[in-house]
């Protein structure tokens, strides 16, 4: 296991005298990998999230900055000298090997002994759960499959250092949250220094200690993933780490709208114009009304809270809950669909009321920076 540590590292193709553009796909990054930390870069494609990943592999050379292991400065140490293993997209399986000789390999080329090649062959099959298969060709494997015997061998012999790249992508849903809780598993029981790169936040959440997410080759904020989803850096993360994303409002235009915000706790004594209110579908919800039209008007339900009127445009039924799109004086919003409305007391097209049922989760930005406002979140 070990510390990873990036110092200002930037990374930048195309330069050189060629013709295409400079694109600077890592800036000035900092950042520490705790010693066995499940650590995850999440991003949108493009965003430098698989190019960091090289870096700490070896398989690419930063143009600045420094890479540490355990303190100790790797930059100019070849990817066989790091210590790491790393697992792709593409499992990148050996087709003429069996699943035995291709888990083995990684110790076969250190001229291993056969005796304990076969012995940490055993073990690691064990843990993933491919014993049954040793003696199969990748030909004969499902994609689950496969991805557990790359796994395998990435684990075979201990590294430092543990690297997957998007490993679960050519997956299907199920097989992929099986995974998630097999690479967690693993994770708990040998907790080797993890580094995981995907663009799916929802995988980056549930596996992750921590996660870094990237935007444009620079870091927009590192931390837990309820400080990524509760205290987001800035209006990019917020928009990116969560399923459905998050509401955004002008404050000028929700001041508007708002209704029974007697307290002001909406705004916190903060004035409306300047500001971009960030407001989460789990923390709205939608319920029957009657047809508000002005503070202090009748509604169908009591409520003490902060609430929008709108009118109901679209229901998504996911089985386990339900979310309505919501028009809001020409802006739509998502939220959570209460009791009275899932049960078909209220239809698309009629006037609704969306009560803001948790007003400590709140996100408020300033509107030109789009930093967030108030309480300051780590973002290295």
């Amino acid at each position: 296991m070990a510390v990873v540590t990036l110092e200002g590292v930037t990374k930048v193709f195309g330069a050189s005298g060629r013709r295409s553009a400079a694109v600077r796909a890592l800036d000035a990054i900092g950042l520490t990998i705790d010693d066995g930390e499940f650590f995850s870069f999440v991003g949108p494609s493009g965003c430098g999230k698989s190019t960091a990943l090289h870096l700490i592999a070896g398989l690419e050379t930063a143009d600045a900055g420094t890479i540490r292991f355990d303190g100790v400065r790797v930059n100019d140490l070849e990817p066989k000298d790091r210590d790491v293993s790393l697992v792709f997209q593409s499992y990148a399986l050996y087709p003429h090997m069996s699943v035995r000789q291709n888990v083995g390999f990684p110790l076969k080329v250190r001229r291993v002994p056969r005796r304990e090649i076969d012995t940490a062959v055993a073990r690691v099959a064990a843990s993933v759960g491919i014993e049954s298969l040793l003696d199969r060709r990748p030909r004969a494997l499902s994609g689950g499959q496969r991805q557990r015997v790359a796994l395998a061998r990435a684990l075979v012999r201990r590294p430092r250092v543990f690297l997957m790249d998007e490993p679960l992508s050519n997956l299907d849903a199920r097989l992929r949250l099986e995974m998630r809780t097999e690479l967690k598993r693993i994770h708990q029981a040998s907790p080797v220094t993890t580094v995981y790169v995907t663009h799916d936040q929802e995988e980056a959440m549930t596996m992750s200690d921590r996660i870094a997410v990237m935007h444009r080759g620079q870091l927009q904020q590192c931390g837990t993933p309820a400080e990524i989803y509760r205290t987001p850096a800035n209006c990019f993360v917020a928009s990116f780490m969560g399923s459905p994303p998050i509401n955004f409002f002008k404050g000028g235009f929700l001041a508007r709208l708002l209704l029974n915000d007697v307290e002001g706790v909406v705004f916190r004594g903060l004035a409306p114009d300047g500001l971009s209110v960030g407001l989460r579908p789990e923390d709205l919800s939608v319920r029957a009304s009657s047809s508000p039209t002005a503070k202090g008007a009748a509604t169908g339900a009591a409520t003490t809270g902060p609430w929008i009127p709108g009118t109901l445009r679209f229901v998504e039924d996911t089985g386990r809950e339900r979310w309505g799109d919501v028009d809001c004086g020409g802006q739509m919003i998502r939220a959570r669909i209460s009791g009275s409305v899932a049960n078909g007391r209220t239809q698309v097209g009629q006037t609704v009321a969306v009560d803001i049922v948790s007003t400590e989760n709140i996100q408020r930005f300033d509107a030109s920076t789009e930093r967030r406002l108030c309480d300051e979140p780590k973002v290295s």
